[in-house]
């Protein structure tokens, strides 16, 4: 799978494996790339050079993500996002939380859950906009972040 992103221009690849033909999300590996110098992407790779820059953990299908996240944010993990929900035309939706970076554009976690529609298929893409929302959220955080060392 291959997306361009909008507001924040980068080519975003997914490479995908599964347990089924219809659930193809049980591994997944990511490359995103930038033309544009201040992306988000690039001052990760400014930084701290070449390499992983977020690692995603797929929610299973019955887990609450909302309860997730407040039980989370109870022992003290900071989130970037509160929980990001996308559905598509069947109804399948598309559940994320991103955890927030510990230093300025850093690595971070995601939390993703996909849910079926009621043809019975998971949501089987990402949101264009949603990627473009994380960006935004992760150069706000890491600029707030920076500030504050």
């Amino acid at each position: 799978m291959r997306l361009e992103t909008v507001r924040f221009p980068a080519t975003h690849i997914a490479l995908v494996s599964g347990i089924s033909a219809e659930y193809p999300w049980a591994t997944m590996t990511g490359l995103s790339v930038s033309k544009d110098p201040n992306s988000p992407i690039n001052k990760f790779i400014d930084l701290y050079g070449e390499g992983i820059q977020h690692t995603a953990y797929n929610i299973d299908p019955q887990a609450d993500m909302e309860e997730l996240h407040h039980q989370m944010e109870e022992l003290g993990w900071k989130f970037m996002t509160p929980v990001l929900s996308y559905s598509d035309e069947s109804g399948a939706l598309l559940k994320q939380m991103f955890v927030a970076p510990s230093t300025p554009y850093g690595s971070f976690i995601e939390f993703v859950q996909r849910l079926h529609g009621v043809d019975g298929k998971a949501f089987n893409s990402f949101d264009i906009n949603n990627i473009d929302n994380l960006y935004e959220r992760y150069a706000d955080y890491s600029n707030w972040l920076a500030k504050k060392i």
